[in-house]
């Protein structure tokens, strides 16, 4: 099912759905919950931190809800923040994952994370699940690595998850990273806290990360191509981003799947989702929501923290269903 939302009455700027939200601080507060930090070994040998809020009554029979961050975020990223607070506020267990070499896992782990390594997701799920039904939520790269492993998994994926929520996801990547060509701004951002990244590898283990460099990477194809290809052994950028991409395996998606996108992403490409409408049209599973504005990540509402994407997920999850939508502050 495809579902078009009209724009909001306010801050309909892409820039500023996209800037503003990540300057506006989050914090969890605990409330009838209890915090939880443990690490997860994956079958590689990599270190995972999760970050859970486990109800303090009753927390086997609510539900749970797993937080997924996009490129160089974490699990104190504030959008995962204020979604974990919020899902607190309404009973569920929320367990906010840091990707490989990202927040607290950095120090764990000499390899960092990429688009495609939806393992890592999968390994924190096996061991998460408190309660009744767990939901997988993630933003940018997160939305590509769940919507990922939902395809790769097809029915199987019903045995850890209830179902999945893509955010802004970068469903095909190769098509992300040229999009950042034409907004330079992101591009010059994204590629900073990358090569920070990178920096701190090559203080870590030199050995395995100062010769990687040619010359200093002008984008994030080409930090890709030069960094995050060589050290997973994918031929090139294009060899990585195809095989990372979700957006050719969707279709093997089966388990009930939203995907909320904005038109005006300035990260994201609207093109795959184009591209895949016939499908959503025709799919029992996949269900894409399009919002005019809403930037990257950003889908602010017309009321002080208000987020349309809170609204559209807890319809999503607690509905069991996405019909019918009643976005009502549209």
């Amino acid at each position: 099912m495809i579902q078009f939302i009209a724009p909001p009455m306010f801050f309909s700027n892409k820039h500023i759905q996209t800037i503003l939200p990540t300057l506006l601080p989050a914090k969890i507060a605990a409330g009838n919950s209890v915090s939880q930090k443990f690490s997860i070994i994956t079958s590689d040998g990599a270190t995972l931190i999760v970050d859970s809020h486990i109800q303090k009554e009753s927390a086997e029979q609510k539900d749970d809800l797993l937080l997924v961050h996009g490129l160089e975020g974490s699990s104190d990223s504030f959008y995962i923040l204020r979604l974990a607070n919020d899902a607190l506020a309404r009973n569920w267990n929320v367990h906010c994952m840091n990707l490989r070499g990202c927040g607290e896992s950095f120090p764990y782990n000499p390899l960092p994370y990429h688009a495609g390594l939806w393992q890592d997701v999968l390994e924190v799920c096996r061991h998460v699940k408190t309660g009744q039904r767990l939901f997988l939520v993630g933003f940018s790269l997160g939305g590509n690595l769940v919507l990922k492993m939902a395809a790769e998994l097809g029915s199987d994926m019903q045995e850890y998850a209830t179902g999945v929520v893509s955010i802004s996801g970068a469903i095909d990547t190769a098509a992300a990273a040229k999009w950042l060509d034409q907004n330079p701004i992101y591009q010059k951002y994204l590629l900073w806290y990358l090569m920070q990244s990178y920096r701190k590898r090559c203080s870590m283990l030199p050995s395995m990360f100062q010769d990687l460099l040619s010359h200093h990477p002008t984008s994030v194809w080409d930090f890709d191509d030069q960094i995050t290809a060589r050290l997973y052994g994918f031929h090139d950028a294009q060899d990585y981003y195809t095989h990372a991409s979700s957006a050719p395996i969707l279709h093997q998606i089966r388990v009930p799947t939203l995907l909320v996108y904005a038109e005006d992403d300035p990260m994201v490409p609207y093109g795959p989702y184009q591209n895949q409408l016939a499908l959503f049209e025709k799919s029992e599973d996949l269900h894409l929501i399009v919002m005019k504005h809403g930037g990257h990540v950003g889908f602010m509402g017309p009321g002080f923290g208000q987020f349309y994407t809170h609204e559209m997920l807890w319809q999503f999850v607690e509905r069991k269903s996405v019909i019918p939508w009643e976005i009502r502050t549209c």
